[in-house]
């Protein structure tokens, strides 16, 4: 449904701000004259008032600029004291202007609405474009095939990044487009068909694609805003108008392509708050809105007299879009009504593609998503609750079939009571006292599950779960004191006894062994271990009991085995008492002097070494 129509040749960019929705920004377009062949350029801002009757929009001010535009961007970079943001317009001079538009609304006496002005580009500026993310970025491309970053963190003085690189193909750049779900990713796209994308984070070309298959002229780039690596490029040869889906992933070849225009596309749009939803225009002098993921054609806007040459969707109001033509009109659409209906073309000339060529008409078969009910719920009798959840959509992004859930509503006031009472508990936090009324009034079989519970509460809950267990530390730790009373296997003498003392029974051993490691005690644990003479399993748990623990059990070690001649040695080692293999040495035997001196060759330190080799 046509709702207004602005009388003017130009292209056009809606305000992204939240609350300045209904505004569009329109400068005279580069290219084209009226019937007065009057050459003047400005820049307007127009409402689309909603509110109002009638067809046309209220203009709500407007500038003198000294060239025409072929792009404008509207961006919300100057934070929430300005509600308006900042106009960036591409020149056909080559500069790039950049106006406060709440400057040329409230028209002021004494304030230029002219922020600053970049004269980098030697071409005409074909493309620009603000970071859709808010932050103070502005991307800019020219025929000369050099593009640019700047920051305007200080608008008035735009800075540039350094990022701008020349085209390595000498062809014209004709748009540039920002990532809808990275911000720091920028893509490119030229009239030779080559389109780059450029990660602005390492500064650097992420990659570049182009059909090695068709001859494309690309004229327009859109991104998808909800899959990152999803990019489409549009191509103005009459010979092959149509629209490439490119995966950034694989990207070799398109995967898959549209095609409904009998002409060159001009622009393209993917709407912004459904993906499904993709608006393209061209020469043909048509406006068709597909859904990109089945590639299937939704509906199409009235068609026009003259070539249809921008196309772009609200950022702030659904089912809103806005086409600019040659015939000096901007018209808005809702997308709510969008069946088109059947218009007589007149008029001769280039531009004029006759009656002939108007489309079939299209329905508008699928809901957009911003008219979509994403839950809802509803009782029904018996207390019976009916609820429905978001549809799914498949890997093409088809819209799949909603879920719907029957539950059964207990409505018993009992349960209501209980439920009130638990929450003023929690509310007071008694819950201590909430479990021991519980276990007053629980059967047998409730009473351990609600000791449970009040253990878990408690400051030291793992503590008392053990306990609860039958895992009690202190217990277990009185337990093998009484057992290994007046023994401390710890303390066995260098000559000790091979056989391990009988006073238990090698189950009650592993019985207390265990327990302790439940418990965390590895010092009982290595001494049942040691009292048991199971030197290995002593040494094994030791080594887990920290170092004061590990030092004690190599110790018990050397000396349970002190009797074989190596261990000495090994001891020695060890504990780093190299002074001890000197002295004790049997100088009787012949190569005894050569293995004491090995010993310290291998593990004396420098300092050491040669007192204790002199004394060899």
């Amino acid at each position: 449904m046509r709702l207004r129509e602005i009388q003017s040749n130009s292209t056009f960019a809606w305000s992204p701000l939240p609350s300045k929705g209904g505004l569009l920004a329109c400068g005279s377009v580069a290219g084209a004259l009226g019937d007065n062949f009057d050459a003047e350029a400005t820049l307007e801002i127009y409402s689309l008032a909603l509110e109002e009757g009638g067809e046309s929009m209220p203009k709500l001010g407007a500038v003198r600029t000294h060239d025409r535009f072929n792009r404008i961007t509207w961006g919300s970079i100057t934070g929430p004291e300005d509600p308006y943001g900042l106009i960036a317009g591409g020149l056909v001079d080559g500069t790039v202007q950049i106006w406060d538009a709440r400057a040329i609304v409230e028209q002021s006496e004494g304030t230029s609405a002219e922020v600053a002005t970049i004269d980098k580009h030697k071409g005409q500026v074909k493309g620009v474009e603000f970071n859709p993310f808010n932050q103070p970025l502005l991307a800019t491309a020219a025929q000369d095939g050099e593009w640019c970053v700047w920051s305007l963190t200080n608008p008035s003085q735009p800075q540039n990044l350094g990022t701008g690189v020349k085209n390595p193909h000498n062809s014209e750049i004709v748009q540039v487009s920002w990532n809808k779900k990275v911000s720091h990713i920028l893509a490119w796209t030229s009239s030779d068909g080559m389109t780059a994308v450029w990660d602005l984070k390492q500064k650097r070309q992420a990659m570049a694609f182009q059909d090695s298959q068709n001859k494309m002229r690309c004229s327009s780039i859109a991104w998808n805003p909800d899959k990152a690596t999803d990019i489409c490029v549009a191509n103005d040869d009459d010979q092959n108008p149509v629209i490439q889906f490119w995966d950034l992933r694989k990207a070799y070849s398109p995967v898959r392509m549209l095609s409904g225009h009998t002409k060159g596309v001009l622009s393209l749009s993917w709407s912004p708050m459904d993906s499904n939803l993709l608006v393209s225009c061209g020469k043909d002098c048509r406006s068709i809105c597909w859904n990109p993921n089945t590639s299937e054609i939704l509906c199409e806007l009235p068609v026009s007299n003259n070539w249809v040459f921008d196309v772009q969707w609200s950022h702030r109001i659904p089912a809103i879009l806005a086409t600019a033509s040659f015939g000096e009109n901007i018209t808005v659409y809702s997308l709510q009504d969008s069946s088109p209906v059947d218009v007589s073309l007149e008029g001769t000339g280039d531009f004029n593609v006759g009656a002939d060529n108007a489309a079939p008409p299209k329905i508008f078969k699928t809901a957009p998503k911003w008219l979509r009910r994403p839950v809802g719920a509803t009782f029904g009798f018996g207390g019976k609750l009916v609820s429905f959840s978001p549809p799914p959509e498949n890997a093409s992004g088809a819209q799949g079939k909603s879920k719907f859930t029957m539950r059964t509503v207990v409505t018993e006031q009992e349960l209501v009571d209980r439920s009130s009472k638990f929450e003023g508990v929690l509310k007071k936090n008694e819950l201590p006292t909430f479990c021991d009324e519980k276990l007053e009034q629980s059967e047998s079989e409730e009473k351990p599950m609600w000791s449970v519970m009040k253990s878990l509460l408690d400051d030291a809950p793992r503590k008392h779960l053990l306990q609860y267990l039958g895992f009690d530390a202190t217990e277990i730790q009185a337990e093998i004191d009484r057992k290994l009373t007046d023994v401390d296997p710890f303390a066995e003498s260098a000559e000790g006894d091979e056989s391990s003392p009988s006073e238990m029974t090698p189950e009650e051993v592993d019985q207390l062994i265990q327990r302790s490691l439940m418990v965390g005690n590895f010092e009982s644990a290595v001494k049942c271990c040691l009292y048991a003479d199971r030197m290995d399993d002593a040494l094994v748990l030791a080594s887990y009991g920290g170092p004061d623990l590990w030092r004690r059990a190599q110790e018990a070690y050397f000396q349970k085995k002190a009797g074989n001649p190596f261990m000495k040695v090994l001891s020695s080692i060890v504990d780093n008492q190299l002074q001890s293999v000197v002295s004790s040495f049997d100088a009787q035997k012949p190569d005894a002097w050569k293995e004491a001196l090995a010993v310290l060759c291998t593990f004396c330190n420098p300092k050491e070494f040669p007192p204790l080799a002199s004394q060899v």
